[in-house]
């Protein structure tokens, strides 16, 4: 199973790809990075979106602008 799947739960990595599969999204890496990744925004708040953001604030940021409270 290593060669497979190397350090991961080999039930979390087939989990993923479904769900991945099944959403239309992609995964280059397992890994995270901690910096911060460019993003652009045209319209209403774009000023909150423009240069490097942590991505975890980006969430956040998205609700901000469209005035919801967590």
């Amino acid at each position: 199973n290593y060669l497979l799947y190397g350090d991961e739960e080999p039930l979390a990595v087939i989990a993923i790809k479904m769900v991945s599969e099944k959403s239309g999204i992609g995964w280059t890496t397992w890994a995270h990075t901690a910096i911060p990744v460019p993003i652009r925004a045209k319209g209403v708040n774009q000023e909150k979106f423009d240069g490097y953001i942590d991505n975890t604030k980006i969430p956040k940021l998205i609700l901000e602008a469209m005035d919801i409270s967590q």
